[in-house]
């Protein structure tokens, strides 16, 4: 987009005094309350861990909090699925408010990642800096950080792309719930940008959700800044006495202009056996 763009990824190490998990922030402009901010946690370890993500001031070191803090004006429209909200979602579907609550808590399998996402846009006056808090379970080492998010500008969008896709599968609750993320990095210095095509479930019986995302955070359209990433999510929802061990969930894009996507864009499918949990923290759960 220009050479904001380079500045809006950050990769943030922590250190062992503090959160022991990587972890990297970025924007992406998705959904009708875009920006949206992004947090991915990386688990590089032999054995699975468990990280708590606080979006906001809950948990956080006050003393991060500056003039230029972003402020919601009405939280509550922001969680609560108002009218006005389903305005915008128009399949009909509620999504329930927790799956973008601003507390929760990812267990992650070696070599996977979780994505934790929170719409900013609309609510704050941009620019802003918006706090968020890892804390590494258990022994609640803690890093609270900043970061900024800015206005999105429009930008020429390339047709050759230099895109890398991961996955990663986690539960929710009494485990019926499975929620896919597919995480998208475009090496190149401009923007990439590709529309979904299909969704299709293979081998289980279940029943692919998308009413439960936010309207943009599906995939309808992926727009992905230079250097930079992008997360679409999908939910599948198994039939009773289903069982996900077979499941796979095959995902189809293609390119905005009509020129050929990479193979490994155009048809992208995924597995379900190794999970992770997607858990809240009790005090939100009380708000269920």
């Amino acid at each position: 987009m220009n050479q904001f763009s380079l500045l809006v990824l950050l990769f943030l190490f922590c250190t062992a005094a503090e959160a022991q998990t990587r972890h990297l922030v970025f924007q992406s402009n998705a959904t009708f309350l875009a920006p949206e901010v992004n947090v991915v946690l990386f688990n590089d370890k032999t054995h699975p861990v468990s990280v708590a993500l606080d979006f906001g001031t809950r948990g956080a070191d006050l003393d991060f909090l500056t003039d230029r803090t972003c402020y919601s004006r009405n939280r509550a429209a922001q969680f609560a699925g108002t009218r006005f909200e389903a305005f915008f979602d128009k399949d009909g579907v509620k999504r329930p408010k927790l799956f973008e609550a601003e507390s929760t808590i990812a267990v992650i399998p070696p070599g996977s990642f979780a994505h934790r996402s929170i719409p900013v846009g609309f609510f704050s006056s941009l620019p802003c800096e918006i706090l968020y808090t890892l804390r590494d379970l258990p022994g609640d080492r803690r890093v609270t950080r900043q970061f900024m998010v800015k206005p999105t500008t429009d930008a020429h969008v390339q047709n050759v792309l230099d895109v890398r896709v991961d996955s990663s599968v986690e539960d929710f609750s009494d485990k019926r719930l499975i929620f896919i993320t597919l995480l998208f990095k475009n090496s190149a210095n401009k923007p990439a940008r590709f529309k979904l095509m299909r969704k299709t479930l293979l081998g289980c019986a279940a029943d692919i959700r998308d009413g439960m995302v936010r309207q943009g955070m599906e995939g309808s359209t992926v727009e992905i800044d230079p250097v930079s990433y992008a997360a679409t999510k999908t939910v599948i929802e198994l039939r009773k006495r289903a069982s996900a061990a077979n499941c796979r969930l095959m995902v189809e894009f293609s390119a905005m202009d009509g020129t050929a996507l990479p193979e490994h864009l155009r048809k992208i499918t995924v597995p379900m056996k190794r999970r992770g949990e997607f858990k809240f923290w009790p005090s939100v759960m009380l708000h269920q």
